[in-house]
């Protein structure tokens, strides 16, 4: 799994981050690659938000892996 990693400065924006997926194995429709975009001017960098920016960062990864509707439709139930 590859996430590449990446920053905009958007002052008037109400998001902290955004993620997800950018390439599926073609035989699992598990991700590969990922994306994550941070929004510069919303993350704080003080140390006690490093809490806050640790949990956005982990909630973040689990958009690229699970958290998408799109992969839904991938998850298996008892049958496989």
């Amino acid at each position: 799994m590859l996430i590449i990693v990446g920053g905009k400065y958007e002052p008037g924006a109400y998001y902290l981050a955004y993620a997800g997926h950018c390439f599926l194995d073609s035989k699992t429709n598990r991700p590969v690659v990922g994306r994550m975009v941070y929004n510069l001017s919303s993350l704080k960098k003080d140390v006690d938000s490093f809490v806050t920016n640790v949990d956005v960062t982990l909630h973040e990864i689990f958009h690229i892996l699970v958290m998408n509707s799109y992969h839904f439709m991938n998850f298996l139930d008892e049958n496989g």
